[in-house]
């Protein structure tokens, strides 16, 4: 029971620690965190903190590295000159 405590414990150290970790580089690359990116990394799985931190230092903007990848994701924009742009 006690190793099953000590398990937990440590599960839960690490997870507060990538969670940290993911915050403090964010707010190092694009200055102090919002509450709502707070609440977004504090609600992000194991997997999606480790997608974020990988594309941190290809975004431009807080919500670019803070997006949410989805399969087969389509957008749809306008470009400079107004031009429908779409990308996958």
């Amino acid at each position: 029971m006690r190793r099953a405590v000590e398990s937990a414990d440590l599960g839960e150290g690490r997870e507060k620690g990538r969670l940290e970790g993911a915050a403090r580089v964010l707010a190092r690359r694009f200055g102090a965190l919002p509450d709502w990116a707070e609440q977004r990394l504090a609600a992000a799985s194991e997997a999606q903190l480790e997608t974020w931190a990988d594309g941190v230092l290809d975004a431009n903007i807080l919500t670019e590295a803070l997006a949410v990848p989805a399969a087969n994701h389509r957008s749809v924009a306008k470009g400079v000159y107004g031009v429908a742009v779409e990308w996958h």
